[in-house]
């Protein structure tokens, strides 16, 4: 999907990794905290970036399952594989059982969807679980670091 590689900014990695590194100019002069904060504020940014990104695969799920599809389809015919829907039943308690008529429906509704919105969830409650132990919830406490 190469939604990482779209990234507006490539030093987001540099920011982030700053943060731990001793070695590093902000990290060895006394305005430590305000450095870190300002590159927290920066992660934070990018995590909220991909997540946009992501959301934009997901609001594209039907050329998505459809590349997919294509692609396993190749592979099925080397592998003399047919690809189907799994059998439905009427009472079914360990995966969602929805009415589809066929494989491509199916892999969208019960595995693309449902992934691509777990890994939003999940980058969007780790970014506020950082900023909110460290205190920054907006742009605008970057703003105010930088000013002083």
């Amino acid at each position: 999907m190469g939604f990482l590689a779209t990234s507006p900014n490539a030093s987001w990695r540099h920011n982030c990794e700053e943060i731990g590194n001793p070695s590093c100019k902000s990290a060895r002069d006394n305005s430590r905290p305000r450095a870190v904060a300002i590159y927290l504020v920066k992660c934070s940014q990018q995590i909220e970036h991909i997540v946009e990104l992501v959301g934009e695969h997901r609001d594209k799920a039907e050329k998505t399952v459809e590349a997919i599809m294509k692609e396993m389809e190749a592979i099925g015919m080397e592998l003399d594989v047919e690809i189907r829907v799994p059998r439905l039943t009427t009472k079914q308690s360990f995966r969602i059982n929805p009415p589809v008529s066929t494989p491509e429906q199916y892999f969208k509704i019960s595995v693309l969807i449902p992934y691509l919105d777990s890994f939003c969830n999940s980058l969007k409650e780790g970014a506020f679980q950082r900023e909110a132990r460290t205190g920054l919830r907006t742009t605008e406490s970057c703003n105010f670091l930088e000013q002083q």
